[in-house]
């Protein structure tokens, strides 16, 4: 496998078909958000308000008033976010599909056309495996993180020596790590398995455990190929973020603080949902580029 073919040809098909963006924002920032709203700190933040400096003044009070809003329906407010958070790990799920499938055939065929309908069809089309995939991902993960967590718990609850839970523990958080990485590495392959050979979920795992047989290294470069590109891009998205600072300044020269919020808002968000739309998808394109080649060395 040779990475630095593979890091170009992620990057061809990332910048070559827009489309994918849309799916990779939501593959990377797939998963929950959860609040709690404290309703009898009300009065602590009533006061708390009052020594605040003149130019937050507004701002405390409107967000005292939103908080109340808030606390008054609070059922309706959680069942929101519930639905806005299932609503989140579906299209999570469904981009997935649709990023695998899409790299695969663009990958084959550059100058075929993509369109965000046709990867929604896609992802729907793959929807149950990858779901099911994920379910016995996450079984699997917290079923390593509890034997990991076992004897500690146990020593905790005065059940064993604290002596014994250490001699028991360390071993087991020493054993937990390269457990932790073989998993995920059978997870991320799993799913490229299950989609594009039409695989069943434990079909798909177990068929992604012998790619990985004797093949362990390549896994581990396209973990850290992924961990790398994270970090260039951070340092890419640097030059960006100056711009935003500086018209920040500008608006609360000119607006106080609400100004530079909204100078903020205006500018920061667009930017992080374009960066996550092109990094979602250049992961994805490596792991997906990467378990072809896999399959093709396997041959």
């Amino acid at each position: 496998m040779r990475v630095s073919a593979l890091i170009t040809d992620s990057l061809s098909v990332t910048l070559r078909h827009r489309a994918l963006w849309v799916f990779g924002l939501f593959a990377a920032a797939g998963g929950g958000a959860s609040g709690s709203v404290n309703t009898d700190s009300q009065g602590q933040e009533a006061g708390a308000a009052q020594d605040l400096p003149e130019s937050l003044a507004g701002l405390a009070s409107a967000a005292e008033h939103m908080g109340a809003v808030v606390a008054a329906h609070l059922p309706l407010v959680m069942g929101g976010a519930a639905v806005l958070g299932l609503g989140m790990i579906a299209l999570h799920i469904l981009s997935e599909g649709a990023l695998i499938e899409g790299v695969s055939r663009l990958h084959r065929r550059p100058t075929e056309a993509f369109t965000v309908r046709r990867g929604v069809r896609l992802g729907l089309g793959h929807f149950g495996v990858v779901l099911s995939i994920k379910v016995l991902a996450l079984a699997l993960g917290l079923l390593l993180a509890s034997l990991v967590a076992a004897p500690f718990a146990l020593a905790g609850l005065g059940a064993l020596p604290t002596a014994a839970a250490l001699a028991l523990g360390m071993p087991l958080m020493v054993a937990a790590v390269p457990a932790g990485i073989s998993l995920y590495l059978i997870y991320a392959l799993g799913m490229r398995v299950a989609v594009l050979e039409n695989r069943r979920a434990f079909d798909a795992l177990g068929r992604a455990r012998r790619l990985l047989h004797g093949r362990l290294l390549d896994g581990l470069k396209l973990m850290l190929t992924v961990g790398l590109g994270r970090m260039g891009a951070g340092f890419l998205v640097l030059p960006a973020v100056l711009p935003v600072l500086a018209a920040a300044g500008l608006g609360y020269l000119l607006g106080g603080l609400v100004g530079a919020l909204v100078a903020l808002v205006a500018l920061a968000v667009p930017l992080a949902l374009l960066a996550g739309g092109v990094l979602g998808t250049w992961q994805s394109s490596v792991w997906t580029l990467g378990y072809l080649a896999t399959v093709e060395d396997a041959r």
